[in-house]
């Protein structure tokens, strides 16, 4: 499965953090991220994923607990650069779906 995000990599989000745009690949083995950084997420090393709304001023986001830290995501349904970004709520909960049955998948076997 593929979906064009934004994405934020670290600790804390709020409505002054980059929010830079990217394509995140649902893979059998990992989360594949490309975009201004690139990186790829066995899931295997995934602790947990959740779904939240970090702020009123933030779409509707997924965020991935790894060993390196968090990292967040949500799906653009629409963006001007620099401006607005409107998430898409809907398939931001199924990325968020397929990345807790991948997780469950690769912890129980």
């Amino acid at each position: 499965m593929r979906f064009k995000v934004v994405y934020h990599i670290g600790g804390q989000i709020d409505p002054e953090s980059k929010l830079p745009s990217g394509q995140v690949i649902v893979s059998p083995e990992s989360l594949i991220l490309s975009g201004e950084s690139s990186l790829s997420i066995p899931f295997t090393s995934m602790a947990a994923v959740e779904l939240l709304r970090p702020h009123p001023r933030l779409p509707v986001m997924v965020r991935v607990l790894t060993e390196s830290g968090p990292l967040f995501l949500a799906v653009l349904f629409f963006r001007l650069p620099r401006f607005v970004c409107i998430g898409d709520q809907g398939s931001t909960i199924q990325l968020y779906d397929v990345l807790r049955a991948q997780i469950h998948q690769a912890i129980s076997a």
